[in-house]
């Protein structure tokens, strides 16, 4: 899938813990893929480096969670 999506110009964007910018910094004009890995572990590190961008999602308040 993810030859795919790269070979169709699709730009490919994860969610990590460790990403340094949120989502709201990155480019979503073109066409764009997010990969979001479970809510305990997330993506493993190996895998979320593959990908063109890392984001993380901010919350607000003390929220752990996305429910």
């Amino acid at each position: 899938m993810l030859k795919w999506l790269k070979s169709n110009n699709i730009q490919v964007i994860s969610t990590h813990l460790r990403a340094e910018k949120s989502l709201y910094e990155v480019d979503f004009t073109g066409p764009s893929a997010i990969i979001i890995g479970n809510e305990s572990k997330g993506l493993p590190d190996d895998l979320a480096d593959m990908f063109d961008n890392k984001i993380k999602i901010p919350m607000a308040g003390m929220a752990e969670s996305l429910k």
